[in-house]
This record gives C-alpha cells, sequence and structure tokens, in this order.
C-alpha cells in the first residue's frame, strides 16, 4: 500500500500503549543495525512509607551506562536526606550491575547544584526541548572502585577459559555449528606465518583436527593481559608454547552479543628462536 496523503494519518491526544510499543521496538532495531545488540535494563528504586512513596528514581542500564530518566522527592521530605540516599543506593546497584558512569538530565530549575555536590559533572548543556527559554544540564558521574576491578577479573577468568581459542572441543563441541558459535560474522585471522585465513579456512582445518584420532594438542598458555576496547569488547593477548618449543605471542579480539563471547579476530607472531 502507497500513503501518499495523510489518509491513514491518526492523532489520539492520549497515550496508545500499544503503538508506542511498536514505535520503540522498530526504533531499537534500526538502532541495533548500527551499533550491534544491546538492551535497555529498566529498574525503579523508591521511599515508601506506610502509605505512600515520598521519594525515588527510575531509569534503565545500557550497556555500562546507568540512565536515570527521573528523580523526585516529596516536599515534605526534602532537606532530610532522602534524594542522597536514593543516589548512593542507586550507585551501589548501578556497580553491581558493571556500569562505568551514571548519566542524567537536569534543567536550570531544578536540581543540577546537587547533582553537583555528589559527584556529577555537567558534560554539555542545551537548550530545553519542553520548557522554552529554559537550559538543560547532561550530567555525569564516573563510577569506579572494588566492584569494577572485580567484573575485570570475572571478564579475565572467562576469556581465559575460553584460550587458546578452538582448543577446547571437550567444552565448545567439534561440530560446524559448534565451531561457527563461537564466532562472529567478520571473524577472521592472521596465522604466525603471516598468512590470512576466513572463517571457513579455519573451520575446514579444525574439523579436519578433531577428526584426527591420532592429533596431540600438548600447549601452555601463561601471561594474559586484557584490554577493554570499547564496551563488551576486549583485546585478550597471552603467550602460547606448544610441543614445549614453538612460542607465539597471541591476540584475540572478543566480542560480547547476546551474552555470549564470540570471536572477531585472532592473530600469532613467532616469537624469533622459540624463546620468549
Amino acid at each position: 500500500m502507497v500513503l501518499n496523503n495523510l489518509e491513514h494519518c491518526y492523532l489520539e491526544e492520549n497515550e496508545n500503549p500499544e503503538v508506542r510499543s511498536i514505535l520503540n521496538d522498530g526504533l531499537k532495531d534500526f538502532n541495533k543495525s548500527k551499533l550491534g545488540p544491546y538492551e535497555h535494563d529498566p529498574f525503579t528504586l523508591y521511599i515508601k512509607t506506610k502509605s505512600r512513596v515520598v521519594g525515588g528514581c527510575y531509569g534503565d542500564i545500557t550497556k555500562d551506562n546507568c540512565y536515570i530518566d527521573c528523580i523526585w522527592v516529596d516536599p515534605q521530605y526534602r532537606g532530610k536526606g532522602l534524594a542522597k540516599s536514593v543516589m548512593l543506593k542507586l550507585e551501589i546497584y548501578a556497580k553491581q550491575k558493571h556500569c562505568s558512569v551514571m548519566t542524567l538530565e537536569t534543567a536550570d530549575f531544578q536540581a543540577k547544584d546537587f547533582y553537583t555536590k555528589i559527584g556529577f559533572s555537567i558534560i554539555d548543556t542545551y537548550p530545553h526541548n519542553t520548557f522554552l527559554g529554559h537550559q538543560v544540564y547532561l550530567m555525569r558521574k564516573t563510577l569506579s572502585g572494588n566492584t569494577s576491578e572485580a567484573s575485570a577479573n570475572n571478564i579475565l577468568n572467562e576469556l581465559k577459559s575460553r584460550e587458546p581459542i578452538f582448543h577446547h572441543p571437550e567444552k565448545f563441541g567439534k561440530s560446524e555449528q559448534d565451531i561457527l558459535a563461537q564466532m562472529c560474522d567478520e571473524f577472521w585471522e592472521v596465522g604466525a606465518s603471516g598468512n590470512v585465513y576466513t572463517k571457513q579456512d579455519v573451520i575446514e582445518t579444525l574439523l579436519e583436527r578433531y577428526n584426527d584420532s591420532n592429533y596431540q594438542d600438548v600447549w601452555e598458555a601463561k601471561n594474559f593481559e586484557l584490554t577493554k576496547i570499547a564496551p563488551d569488547n576486549y583485546l585478550l593477548t597471552y603467550i602460547l608454547i606448544q610441543n614445549k618449543t614453538r612460542v607465539t605471542r597471541r591476540s584475540t579480539m572478543w566480542r560480547k552479543l547476546e551474552g555470549q563471547w564470540k570471536i572477531l579476530y585472532h592473530q600469532g607472531t613467532l616469537i624469533d628462536g622459540g624463546k620468549e
């Protein structure tokens, strides 16, 4: 059907959950096509007396950003530390969810000074898109502490358990489908020889290896180092010793897609003389 006029355009002076869901899902699918998979994980944090809610906040977590969409405290309870308590509780939660920052927007007639006092910084200012003539401050707080360090250690240990890549068929399987499940669509590899290998090259080599009953897989991996390149993207480097004589430096680019770790790129570099 070609829509070349407003015959099929509807305006409703109310919220329409069904239409909003369709529009939001469509926009999210478009964003994913540009940014890769992600999820908005909502949260609601509030303080409640016996009879009613007197303050709280809500928002969502997207990758490593905790975005606060709304925070409010009942006027009768302001000046008693409730807002600070809410934000401290939220910060603990955000760290537990492995967030690196908390982000919010506040107008010039709202609570910019309060957010500054608890560690937020202004990263941008722009005209208010609803209340014309006023300014909005985009503010952000960087999170740090043991929780972030623990998260990095957890990721390091998880990726170490998968290296050397394709050397754990007992854990990840031996079929072509099992091998594909470990790779990103864009996967490629540069071998220690300098040759470039496509996904199909690697699959064919691995299937031959896995089906060879005489193949001996003797190796040692050590000196692991992990570097975060971008949200859900990590570079893991280490030294691999094969058959006690062949020593290479290895680099793997790992990407987390829909909760699963996948290999984007791998490279091996032979160390001269087979020594570290």
